[in-house]
């Protein structure tokens, strides 16, 4: 294993000064410097940086996940340093030198991912178009040489490696032979105004890719390469010069124009580009000891590319404060530009500034992120892998989608919002015009006619202030985040998004750090709860995300047997949902078991300690009940829903409805849990046969239990990101019981594997649902319509998919929640020819009677099936299902029935 090389340091110092000298020379005197000059500049840039970069790798055999790790490594970097520009923005507008930054908090997660866009720093963009780039061609590269590692030939596929990269970019760079796309500049210097240079969303990609993999891969065969001799120098300086002659003049551009070349990447940059390379390699042998600062910043080098762009774009800045420096301006007032003439000494005083200030920041940015570093590994972790990778990539792909997708007060946004402005300016609950006007004003301006729809329980406080549904608990929780966006100017609904995405990984935190078992069932667990529906609510300014974070930290707390811990929690949550308080009964009642209550209850009864024990333990519901007395106090009723008759009251009855939270294809736990609601099957009568004394059968009682109580509410059929908002937090605790609990059940190890092995596939089938109705709101799934997995069995197979009238009624007639309705309801499939049909016996004859079919649609009249089916109906709403073979229609006086023909069939 080889030490450090020192000259790599010294050769990535020299490259940073070269670029500050081409920003210098290139953006702050762009008409005053010369082609040939600003030219020279580009010879040791980006293709010289990935050369060093596959240098640098090839002292250590290639290994993938210290490549990872080492990109990992580098975007923190990039992250702190966009963090901080960011700020520093910010802090810019507050002392009178604004410098504009990220334009809200979508776009600073855009930054995040490389597409940097602070226009007060234009040269930051401009400088680091590469990065992106860079986070592909390594892990690409270093995977296609550990293949090659397996050979006794490793060496030679080596090579042959780094020639085909080259043979692909002259491929690709020949057939396109666009060199005009590339002349960026050109259109924009005149007005000067800078253009973003995305490489990702370049149609360049393909040849770019290439064009730095070739040099990455040079640098990494940098030991086949021997330049050890003049000779060997000049013949390959020659070679290249010479090919970057013929190919200017084949392109079509002039001999000192390489930035033309640049933008894509063609093949004079790529000659231009091995010259000074070249001369590095030659070089090595005579530098013994280099220069002690500039081997530092080689070793900086990451901050150091930041800074450069920050100080290149200062200095556009202080140009205009140095006496003769503005000479464009001046002949522009002179009649023209083209005989603008530069200073050297002016430009070389630029230069040097533009050298210290990038020193200062980078230093600064260095020095600051070292502290960060000690600091965060100080914190007590203490989480296996591949936990934490678990959850950084739950951060990631959540601030991926939330970044690219604007959040909005959708859903019941507005009781969950509104009580921040009442407690903030009128230090109250309820909502008054006060608050709404507030809301307007500064919660969410832009959004009046929004606000203006927005409804509450419709029961009051003595002095006429309206109640909003739920306890403000998520409110109070947002409060600081949002006071925190509201002084920097940040639009405050995202303060809620922010809040929902910290709440989550918190909890993922709290289950991978404190959870008592083993790691493999803990890192399933984990799994499982982050490839979880919750991702659609991420989005929703709503309590969902919150109470799912508050449940997976009291199971976890609970499992543990913490129950104090558990309690808090639980309570929390009971705050926000009062269904939930049905664990906290069976944690009291396997507490008291715990205490020996049962076992001596005479002892029990005269033990003070215990007693002590049990109070404090029952001090920690307390929090559930503030909610239930500010109710009773102001309404009489403990519970706004349960005092709502419309909302209690229906044509179906509980255990129905309880069957479509778990089966329902639209929004049930089924589509998405199917793995897990099988297993929860088999280990239920498994325990029963057994008699086991495991906790399994006890925590699936509390989600039974829970099941039935939010079961009671009529209303289901709105609101909804494609999974009922119950079953969002209702999922969690059969998920920690059948990870957790099933192997105290059935102990073979062949099974624990098999089961371990299901569930994994079940996530990833989970992953692949929430992917294809994409994570954030769920948006290719509207609660109006049937879900894409629905609508695929209704046309396909529609015989196997019944769900409960309201839903049936409510997607087929498009409308939100509950609705009155008549029967005949049919659903209509995407050909427009009918697959379903909700009736009851007082259709019999209309649907004999009036009927238009196609071909073969007798054959279906004629099935034994469907006489079956139209006979079976009664009073009762029941369905008549049509396979898809067949072509039928319900007609009415020439119109189609009630139904929607749907052609968005998933």
């Amino acid at each position: 294993m080889k030490e450090r090389n020192s000259y790599i340091d010294l050769c990535r110092a020299i490259a940073v000064l070269d670029v500050l000298a081409g920003h210098t020379v290139f953006w702050v005197f762009f008409w005053e410097t010369p082609n040939y000059l600003k030219s020279l500049t580009l010879l040791f840039e980006v293709p010289a940086f990935f050369f060093l970069s596959g240098w640098a790798s090839s002292l250590k055999p290639p290994e993938m996940k210290r490549s990872l790790m080492s990109l990992t490594r580098f975007w923190m970097q990039w992250i702190y340093f966009i963090l901080v520009m960011a700020i520093c923005c910010v802090i810019s507008t507050r002392v009178g030198y604004p410098l504009s930054g990220a334009e809200g908090p979508a776009d600073l997660i855009q930054n995040f991912f490389f597409s940097v866009s602070f226009k007060g720093l234009p040269i930051v963009s401009i400088s680091l178009w590469w990065v992106a780039a860079f986070f592909i061609v390594i892990p690409l590269a270093t995977g296609l040489l550990i293949l090659c590692k397996k050979s006794r030939h490793a060496g030679r596929y080596e090579l042959i490696l780094c020639f085909l990269s080259a043979a692909v970019f002259f491929i690709w760079s020949v057939l396109a032979n666009d060199i005009g796309a590339g002349s960026v500049y050109k259109e924009t210097l005149p007005t000067m105004g800078l253009p973003r240079l995305h490489i990702l969303e370049s149609s360049d990609f393909g040849v770019t890719i290439p064009f730095l993999a070739f040099f990455w891969l040079l640098g990494y065969n940098r030991n086949k390469i021997k330049i050890d001799r003049l000779w060997k120098l000049i013949l390959g300086e020659a070679v290249a010069a010479g090919a970057y002659i013929v190919s200017v003049k084949l392109y079509g551009i002039g001999w000192d124009d390489i930035q033309t070349a640049k933008f894509p990447p063609t093949v004079p940059y790529f000659f231009s580009s091995l010259m000074l390379i070249f001369l590095m390699l030659y070089l090595e042998a005579y530098v013994k000891k280099p220069l002690p600062l500039l081997v530092h910043i080689g070793k900086n080098a990451p901050f150091y590319f930041f800074a450069q762009g920050v100080s290149s774009s200062l200095c556009t800045y202080i140009k205009g404060y140095i006496p003769g420096a503005d000479v464009v301006q001046e002949a522009v007032e002179a009649g023209g530009i083209s005989d603008v003439r530069y200073n050297p000494l002016i430009i070389l005083l630029m230069f040097l500034i533009n050298i210290l200030l990038a020193i200062l920041i980078a230093e600064a940015l260095a020095f600051t992120y070292g502290l960060v570093k000690k600091l965060v590994h100080r914190l007590p972790v203490g989480i296996p892998w591949p936990i934490p990778v678990v959850i950084m990539v739950f951060v990631f792909v959540v601030v991926f989608y939330e970044s690219v997708n604007a959040p909005g007060p959708f859903g019941e946004w507005d009781d969950y919002s509104f009580p921040v402005v009442s407690i903030l300016e009128e230090h109250r609950i309820s909502i008054t015009d006060d608050t709404i006007n507030g809301v307007k004003e500064w919660l969410f301006p832009g959004w009046d006619w929004v606000v203006d729809l927005s409804g509450f329980s419709g029961m009051y406080t003595a002095d006429g202030a309206e109640l909003p549904w739920y306890f403000p608990l998520y409110g109070i929780i947002s409060m600081p985040v949002v006071l925190l966006c509201r002084y920097l100017a940040i639009p405050p609904m995202y303060a809620f998004v922010a809040v929902n995405i910290m709440v989550v990984a918190g909890a993922l935190y709290i289950a991978g750090r404190f959870l008592k078992c083993d790691a493999r069932r803990r890192t399933l667990l984990v799994l499982t709860l982050a490839v979880h529906p919750v991702i659609f609510y991420i989005s929703n300014i709503s309590a969902e995300a919150l109470i799912y974070a508050l449940v997976v930290s009291a199971c976890t707390f609970w499992y543990n047997r913490w129950y104090r811990r558990a309690a808090v929690m639980i309570s929390l949550a009971g705050m926000l949902n009062p269904t939930i308080m049905v664990a906290g009964i069976v944690m009291i009642l396997e507490y008291l078991g715990q205490e020996g209550f049962y076992s001596d209850i005479a002892g029990s009864l005269k033990d003070g300690k215990k007693w002590i024990r049990l109070f404090s333990f029952g001090v920690c519901f307390l929090p559930s009940l503030l909610p239930m007395m500010y109710n009773y106090y102001h309404t009489g009723h403990i519970n706004l829903t349960a005092a709502t008759k419309d909302l209690v009251t229906g044509s179906e009855t509980t255990l129905e409805r309880m069957w479509a939270y778990l089966t329902d294809l639209n929004y049930g736990m089924l589509p998405y849990f199917s793995v897990l609601c099988i297993i929860a099957a088999i280990l239920i009568v498994a325990a029963l046969w057994k008699k086991s004394k495991s906790r399994y059968l006890e925590w699936m009682a509390v989600f039974i239990l829970n099941l039935m109580l939010v079961s009671t509410v009529t209303h289901i059929n709105s609101g909804m990101c494609a999974i009922a908002r119950y079953n969002v937090w209702l999922s969690v605790v059969p998920i920690f019981a059948i990870i957790l609990f099933g192997s105290d059940i059935i102990d073979e190890a062949a099974v624990k594997k098999t089961g371990a092995a299901a569930i994994t596939v079940g996530v990833l089938m989970t992953g692949g649902i929430i992917h294809l109705y994409y994570p954030h709101f769920a948006m290719n799934v509207q609660y109006t319509e049937f879900s894409p997995i629905a609508g695929y069995v209704l046309e396909n197979l529609p015989g196997l998919y019944n769900p409960i009238p309201s839903t049936f009624v409510a997607r087929c007639m498009q409308v939100d929640g509950e609705v009155d309705y008549n029967t005949p309801v049919i659903y209509y499939g995407s050909d427009g020819y009918v697959r379903k049909i909700l009736a009851t016996k007082k259709d019999r004859e209309m649907l004999l009677e009036n009927y238009r079919s196609a071909k073969k649609s007798m054959e279906w009249f004629n099935d034994k099936s469907f006489e079956n089916q139209v006979n079976a109906l009664s009073d009762k709403p029941g369905y008549i299902s049509v396979p898809a073979r067949y072509r039928v229609t319900i007609r009415n006086g020439g119109d189609l029935l009630n139904g929607v023909i749907h052609d968005r069939v998933e």
